[in-house]
C-alpha cells in the first residue's frame, strides 16, 4: 500500500478480510512514519516501510532490473482485473442508457420542461466527450470531482478511453496509458467546503479543467466563482493587466438537494422524521442562472443526455470558464436507477467470471473433449476405406498437429496404401478446445475465487498431467473419430511420453470414460508398435537413483520457474503494448531453443530456426496459460516414472539426434539393456528431429513399420540382469559427455 490512509471503505474491507482469513497474508505499508498519524486504522499492517514513496519505487525498480531474467517471475495477480474493467467499460454505457430509459418510462405524465437526465448519464457523457477530444488540445487537462455523489458516480461510471490503432492486443482493446487527464478530489474536515475554490486552484490557464459538483456543494462555495471573473488582478504582474482566466467548466448537478442521503435507511421514514427538511435540504429556490449572471460567466442548461453532452463538449472547446446546470430527475428515482445499474453490472461481472463456460472443459472431471486431428491421406475414412491400419502422430510441447507435416508428407509416399496416417492436437495446444480460459481463470484468481495462483500450486489443476492428456487423446480418437485400434503410435518429446501413458492405461484396463473390452478390441494392444522420438521413458533401471532424486528436484524447480515466468508475462499483457510482449516471448523462446539439447540449431539451420521460433511465439501468444500449465504438470518427476515397463521391447523403436546428447545417451543405454527393439541415431540432428531431418525420420518409421520379422513378437520389458548391467556400464564409460540432469 503506497501512502495512507485509504479513502475507499471497500478496499479497506477487502484488505481486512484477506488478513483475517489467511495468516500468511502480508499487508505492507510504504509511507514515511509520523508517530502521531493514524496510518493503520484497521490494524491490518504487517510490515511498514518508512520511506519517501518516490525513493522507494525507484529503489524497487532498480532492484527488479538487477534481477535480469528472474524479474519476469513477478507480476501483480490483480492485473487481470483490468480486463474485467475494460469489459465493463464496453457494457456500462448501454447499461446506463437502458436503465435510465426504463426508469423514465415509468413517469405517466411529462412536460417538455421535465428532466430526463440521470446522474449516471452525466458521467457517461463526460466519458464520451473526453474520449472524443483525447488529443493534444486536452493534454494535461484535469477533472475535479466533488464530494458526495459526484466522486462516487465517477468511481462507478466514469470510463474515459483512448483508442489506439497501434497498441491493441487480444486482451486490451482500449488503452488508458498516457490518457491526458488527471483526476482530483477534495478531502477535508468538512468535505464539501471550498469545492469551487479548490477546483480553480487545481486548474490551469492553458488547458481545460472540469468540475463536477452537486447543488448543495456549489451553494457552500458560490463566492469561489469570483476567482473566474475577468476583473481579478494578476498576482504575477504589479501593473494589473487583464487576468488570464482558468478555463474551468463547472457542472452543477441539480437534483434539488442532498441526493446522497436518499440512499440511507432513514430516507424510508420520510416526513415522520423530517427527512426532507433536515436531510434532503431542498435547493429549489436557488437560481444558478442568476448566480452565473452575477459573476458575468457564460451559462448553459441541460436536462437530457443529448443536451448535456453537447453543452459539455462546446464548453471544453470554448476555452473559457462556463457554468453548466445539469437538471436531473428527482432523488427517489436516482436511488432506483443506481440500484438497477448495480444489479445489472453484478450480473454481467458474474457471468464473466463464472466457473464454466460453453467453450471450456475440464479434463480433471473426465469431461470428453474433441481434439482436432489432421489426416495425411486424401480420402475420407469415415465414408468407407480399404485402409486397415492406423498410425497416430503426437507432437511435443508448444507444438501442434502440423508439426508432423514434413514427416507426414514423406510417410504418405513411402508407406503402403493400407495405412491411415493422422496427427492430433494435444490438450492446451493448437486448435484444441480451451480447458483453461486464461482471462477467466486469472480473473477468478485475482478475485480469490479459486486457488490457481502463484503462492499455491498454480499449475496443479490436474487438467494437464500426462495421464489426463493421454485419456483425452484415447477418448477423442474412439468417440469422435470412430478409431477402434491403433497399429502404431509415433510420439515426439512430450508426445512420446503421452504415447507411453496411453500404452500403460490401455494395457492395464484403466477406466478412460469408455467401456473396456477384451484385448482384441482395445485402442492399444501389445501388438501396437511404439516409436519414441527424443522422449523421456521415465526412470530406467540402470539410473543412479540417489543422484536422480536431487536432479528430480532441480527439474521440478526449473519447470515451475519457467511456468511462472510465462504466467507472469501473461499478467503483464494487460499493462504493456503487444510489441513489448512479443519481445519477451521472442527472448523466452530463443533462450529455450538455445539449450544444448538442440545442438546449435540456429547456426546449422537459420531459416528453419527462424520459422520454428515464429510458430512458437504465435502459439504462446494464444495459449501460454495452458502451455505453462502443461510444462509444470508434465514435469517428469511429477508423473509416472516406470511407463517403460509396459512397452513390448520388440515393438518399440527409439530415435534421437546425434547432437542431442541427453536422449542419444538414453537411446544407446536402453538398446543395450534390451528395452527396445532398436535405437536409431539421426546424424547431424539435435532435439528438433521433425524439423531438421524429416526424410530420415520418415525412413526410420517406414523401415520399422514394414519390418515383418516383429509382426507377432511379444514380450515385456524386464528388470535388468547383471549381464545387462555390465553392458550398460560399458556404454556409460564410453560416453564422454555427462548427462545434464535437468
Amino acid at each position: 500500500q503506497l501512502g495512507s490512509p485509504l479513502i475507499s471503505t471497500e478496499i479497506s474491507k477487502m484488505i481486512t478480510n484477506a488478513v483475517m482469513h489467511n495468516v500468511q497474508t502480508s499487508h505492507v505499508l510504504v509511507q514515511r512514519l509520523y508517530p502521531y498519524e493514524r496510518a493503520d486504522p484497521e490494524f491490518t499492517v504487517t510490515h511498514r516501510v518508512s520511506s519517501d514513496i518516490g525513493d522507494f519505487l525507484k529503489s524497487l525498480t532498480s532492484y527488479i532490473e538487477s534481477l535480469g531474467q528472474q524479474a519476469t517471475m513477478k507480476c501483480s495477480e490483480l492485473t487481470p482485473l483490468l480486463h474485467l474493467g475494460r469489459e465493463l467499460q464496453k457494457e456500462m454505457p448501454s447499461i446506463i442508457e437502458e436503465t435510465s430509459r426504463a426508469v423514465n418510462s415509468q413517469t405517466v405524465e411529462k412536460t417538455p420542461n421535465d428532466s430526463i437526465l440521470t446522474e449516471p448519464e452525466i458521467m457517461s457523457a463526460i466519458s464520451d466527450v473526453l474520449s472524443e477530444l483525447s488529443s493534444e488540445k486536452l493534454r494535461g487537462s484535469s477533472l475535479f470531482l466533488s464530494n458526495s455523489m459526484p466522486v462516487r458516480d465517477g468511481e462507478f461510471f466514469l470510463y474515459p478511453r483512448q483508442v489506439t490503432e497501434n497498441d491493441q492486443t487480444a486482451h486490451m482493446q482500449t488503452s488508458l496509458s498516457g490518457f491526458p487527464l488527471s483526476v482530483n478530489v477534495n478531502r477535508g474536515a468538512s468535505g464539501i467546503d471550498g469545492i469551487i475554490s479548490t477546483a480553480i486552484g487545481c486548474g490551469d490557464t492553458f488547458t481545460p479543467t472540469t468540475l463536477v459538483c452537486g447543488d448543495v456543494s456549489a451553494l457552500h462555495d458560490l463566492n469561489g466563482l469570483y476567482g473566474l471573473t475577468s476583473d481579478l488582478p494578476s498576482l504575477s504582474n504589479a501593473q494589473s493587466k487583464p487576468h488570464s482566466r482558468v478555463p474551468l467548466t463547472t457542472i452543477i448537478v441539480n437534483n434539488g438537494g442532498g441526493a446522497i442521503f436518499s440512499f440511507l435507511p432513514i430516507a424510508k421514514h420520510g416526513q415522520d422524521v423530517g427527512f426532507e427538511e433536515f436531510w434532503g435540504t431542498p435547493t429549489k429556490s436557488i437560481s444558478f442562472r442568476k448566480w452565473a449572471d452575477a459573476f458575468g460567466l457564460p451559462y448553459r442548461y441541460a436536462n437530457s443526455f443529448e443536451s448535456f453532452r453537447e453543452a459539455y463538449r462546446s464548453s471544453l472547446l470554448s476555452g473559457r470558464p462556463e457554468i453548466i446546470e445539469a437538471r436531473v430527475i428527482d432523488r427517489s428515482k436516482n436511488v432506483d436507477i443506481h440500484q438497477r445499474i448495480t444489479s445489472t453490472a453484478i450480473q454481467f461481472v458474474t457471468k464473466l467470471v463464472s466457473e464454466t463456460s460453453s467453450d471450456e472443459c475440464d479434463l480433471s472431471l473426465n469431461t470428453r473433449i474433441n481434439l482436432p486431428i489432421k489426416r495425411y491421406t486424401n480420402e475420407n475414412i469415415s465414408k468407407g476405406s480399404n485402409r486397415s491400419k492406423t498410425l497416430l502422430l503426437i507432437h511435443g510441447w508448444m507444438g501442434d498437429k502440423s508439426e508432423w507435416d514434413l514427416v507426414g508428407a514423406e510417410l504418405v509416399k513411402d508407406l503402403p496404401h493400407e495405412w491411415d496416417i493422422i496427427s492430433i492436437d494435444l490438450p492446451g495446444h493448437g486448435e484444441a478446445p480451451y480447458i483453461l480460459s486464461p482471462i477467466q481463470q486469472m480473473m477468478r484468481t485475482a478475485l480469490s475465487l479459486n486457488s490457481f495462483h502463484e503462492n499455491a500450486d498454480f499449475c496443479s489443476s490436474g487438467k494437464f498431467s500426462i495421464d489426463a492428456m493421454a485419456k483425452a487423446v484415447c477418448n477423442s480418437l474412439q468417440n469422435d473419430y470412430g478409431i477402434k485400434s491403433l497399429d502404431a503410435i509415433a510420439g515426439y518429446s512430450l508426445g512420446g511420453r503421452i504415447a507411453l501413458a496411453m500404452n500403460r492405461l490401455c494395457l492395464t484396463n484403466t477406466d478412460m470414460n469408455a467401456p473396456q473390452q477384451d484385448n482384441d478390441n482395445k485402442l492399444i494392444t501389445k501388438q501396437t508398435r511404439l516409436i519414441l522420438l527424443g522422449a523421456n521413458p521415465g526412470k530406467l533401471p540402470f539410473d543412479d537413483h540417489t543422484v536422480k532424486t536431487e536432479s528430480d528436484n532441480q527439474r521440478v524447480r526449473k519447470d515451475r520457474l519457467l511456468a511462472q515466468s510465462l504466467l507472469s508475462s501473461l499478467y503483464k499483457t494487460y499493462l504493456i503494448p503487444i510489441g513489448s510482449d512479443l519481445s519477451y516471448l521472442s527472448k523466452f523462446v530463443a533462450k529455450w531453443y538455445g539449450n544444448n539439447l538442440w545442438g546449435d540449431l540456429q547456426e546449422r539451420y537459420p531459416h528453419k530456426f527462424k520459422n520454428m521460433i515464429y510458430r512458437r511465439i504465435m502459439s504462446l501468444s494464444e495459449r501460454r496459460h495452458e502451455i505453462a500449465s502443461v510444462l509444470y504438470e508434465c514435469s517428469p518427476p511429477l508423473n509416472p516414472i516406470d511407463d517403460w515397463k509396459k512397452v513390448t521391447p520388440a515393438k518399440t523403436l527409439y530415435i534421437a539426434g546425434s547432437l542431442d546428447k541427453k536422449y542419444s545417451f538414453i537411446g544407446r543405454l536402453w538398446e543395450k539393456s534390451g528395452g527396445v527393439n532398436k535405437y536409431v541415431e539421426i546424424n547431424d540432428a539435435g532435439h528438433a528431429l521433425l524439423v531438421e531431418q524429416p526424410r530420415e525420420i520418415s525412413s526410420a518409421l517406414v523401415g520399422f513399420l514394414k519390418d515383418a520379422r516383429i509382426a507377432n513378437t511379444l514380450g515385456t520389458s524386464k528388470e535388468i540382469s547383471d549381464e545387462d548391467a555390465n553392458v550398460v556400464n560399458d556404454v556409460k564409460t564410453d560416453n564422454k559427455e555427462k548427462l545434464d540432469p535437468a
